[in-house]
């Protein structure tokens, strides 16, 4: 990196590169093959590169230069623990024996190496004098020392820098190296056990000290039958439930939880490749309503398949105008009968990540068939721009929607602390049809997004944008689509599809957020808050609706914002943490707009 400029630089062809370290007038690195193989290499100014071997069935964890010794030293990894190496012409000469200790982060300078180790039972900074070839222990702290180096510049030239840890978090330190404050560490192949309760013998048999031949096998099998694992048969495993009707694939995907009283059974089989949910809900506007949901990841394709029964009957119908009085004349509609819905979908994900970045392309493919009802556009009679006919057309039951998705997004890996990728962006697009109704029209629909680092640490702006028209089909003279599907995807908050129209709608949306207070406590064993956010948001968007004999624009948008608790309840462990949300928007039209969410860690 060149610090001057602040920008970081890679040695074009070098990959699988480790611990590059300098020395005068060469630099050095380890490199790691597929086969488990590492190499030591050194470049010269001029001069065709030396590569020293190590060990097989060893890795090699760090490498440093020493100014006295004039040596390359590096840490080692094999069957005999982790160790201190020299590098030489005939490879690695140890330094030190193998011990079953953790060592990381190793400088070298002044004729000694730095290192981390926990022989004394916390992580602590030690230093192993290549002249006396004793190892020392430099720190003694509360919660432990981490990466020392030495510190060239140093008034006294005795100094070393180590990050260490305390109440308030990981700072940056500097301490001392006099004879006085080194303390000897005697060689060990353990560290010393101050951290883990004492270990009792348990009155059960050592597998290490059991042999088992051919012939036990072969007598066990008259007592144990083997059988044949059917992964078929097995593909439905019940393990839990809940007394509540729910979709759980929409409330881990979607964060959106739509309750109804009934019950909910839940299946994951025994290989963790299919998972399936089945539902009973009723509520008193649409009755009893039953649902299932299968996913299988078994083959490189996931396949999912949805149905769903009860509720009310869905109608695409029309809608005219008095010419006389301009007053909406509405299609009859004949009593509805249940809903009912069946789907199948198939979406072929490609992972492309190395180092930092995540890379996704993802092709999908999706069939579903309902039983809605649809305007018959075939007996539709025209008269000085009016229908004549409205309520003779009629209904065809059935309706089939095919789609084609295309999507492909980049993130950077998130720090501890943050809730967004600091950089990242997604795209797709989706085209949609109706195979067995021509006056159907198709559904072009576009859609990116973007995260953006924010104006202090941890915080997030992200911005998206949508355009989504319908193509072909059946139109009224003055353009409009009466039957059309629609993409819910960026919605202005406070208002649903039923809002929109299909016809170049356009929408943009924003969104800024920041952390206002880790609490970091709460409720023993029932409520943890981790952490407590805000974001503050506005949507954008406008469409061409029918209006009298013509068509034209509507624009709609909505501000507001989201007030956002990380929380841990019943014991989650601390990756797994779900968050609440409550939002309050003011939409261009019509009141103030709440809701309540909840995100789960799975």
């Amino acid at each position: 990196m060149d610090l001057e400029r602040g920008t970081a630089r890679t040695f074009a062809g070098r990959r699988n590169a480790l611990y590059p370290t300098p020395a005068p007038g060469e630099l050095a690195w380890v490199e790691y093959n597929p086969d488990g193989t590492y190499w030591v290499v050194v470049q010269r100014d001029g001069q065709p590169e030396r590569r020293f071997g190590t060990p097989r069935h060893a890795e090699i964890h760090g490498l440093a230069w020493d100014d006295v010794t004039l040596a390359y030293y590096v840490i080692v990894t094999d069957d005999a623990g982790m160790w201190l190496g020299r590098i030489d012409d005939e490879g690695v000469s140890p330094v030190t024996q193998g011990a079953y200790i953790t060592l990381s982060n190793l400088r070298a300078g002044g004729g000694k190496l730095y290192y981390g180790s926990i022989s004394s039972g916390r992580d602590e900074a030690h230093c192993y004098d290549l002249m006396a070839r004793r190892e020392y222990r430099i720190t003694t702290s509360a919660f432990g020392s981490f990466s020392p180096a030495p510190w060239h510049d140093a008034a006294d030239g005795g100094r070393v820098l180590l990050t260490t840890y305390d109440r308030r978090g990981y700072r940056v330190a500097a301490q001392r190296v006099a004879d006085s404050v080194l303390i000897p560490v005697a060689p060990s192949k353990l560290p010393l056990n101050v951290v883990n309760p004492e270990r009792k013998r348990w009155d059960v048999v050592n597998l290490d000290t059991v042999r088992f031949t051919g012939a036990d096998s072969l007598r066990q099998c008259g007592t144990f039958r083997a059988r044949r694992y059917r992964k078929v048969p097995n593909l439905v495993n019940v393990h839990s439930w809940m007394p509540v009707a729910f979709n759980p694939f929409d409330a881990v995907d979607e964060h959106n939880i739509n309750l109804n009283l009934g019950v909910t059974l839940l299946s994951q089989n025994l290989l963790s490749n299919t998972e399936a949910y089945a539902s009973y809900g009723w509520n008193r506007n649409e009755g009893s309503l039953f649902n299932l949901g299968v996913r299988y990841f078994g083959l490189g394709v996931h396949l999912d398949l949805d149905a769903s029964y009860g509720g009310n009957q869905l109608f695409y119908s029309l809608v005219s105008y008095d010419p006389k009085t301009g007053d909406p004349i509405y299609q009859k509609r004949p009593s509805p009968d249940k809903y009912y819905s069946i789907g199948l979908s198939a979406t072929l994900p490609l992972y492309f990540q190395r180092g930092y970045h995540t890379r996704q392309l993802s092709v999908s493919a999706g069939w579903n068939y309902s039983n809605g009802m649809v305007a018959n556009l075939d007996k539709i009679e025209w008269d000085g721009g009016q229908i004549t006919n409205i309520q003779r057309i009629g209904f065809r039951e059935g309706l089939h929607k095919l789609s084609f998705g295309l999507g492909y997004s980049d993130q950077v890996r998130m720090a501890h602390r943050d809730f967004a990728p600091r950089w990242g962006y997604t795209l797709s697009t989706l085209y949609t049809f109706n195979p067995a109704n021509v006056h159907f029209s198709d559904l072009i629909s576009f859609f990116g997004q973007a995260y953006l680092p924010g104006l202090a640490a941890h915080n997030s702006l992200k911005v998206a944008a949508t355009y989504q028209t319908s193509v072909g089909g059946y139109k009224f003279p003055a353009g409009y689509a009466p039957l059309s599907y629609k993409s819910t995807r960026l919605i202005p908050r406070g208002f649903s599809s039923a809002d929109i129209v299909s016809n170049n709608y356009t929408a943009v949306s924003l969104d800024y957020q920041l952390p206002v207070w880790y609490p970091e406590g709460g409720i023993g064993s029932v409520l943890y808050f981790k952490r407590i956010r805000l974001n503050a948001g506005g949507d954008y968007a406008q469409f061409r609706r029918p209006a009298g004999k013509g068509m034209d624009w509507r624009r709609i948008w909505s501000v507001g914002g989201d007030i956002v608790f990380d929380i841990n309840a019943f014991r989650q462990p601390a990756s797994a943490t779900s968050t609440f949300k409550l939002s309050v928007y003011h939409p261009s039209s019509g009141g103030v707009w709440w809701a309540a969410a909840v995100g789960l860690p799975f």
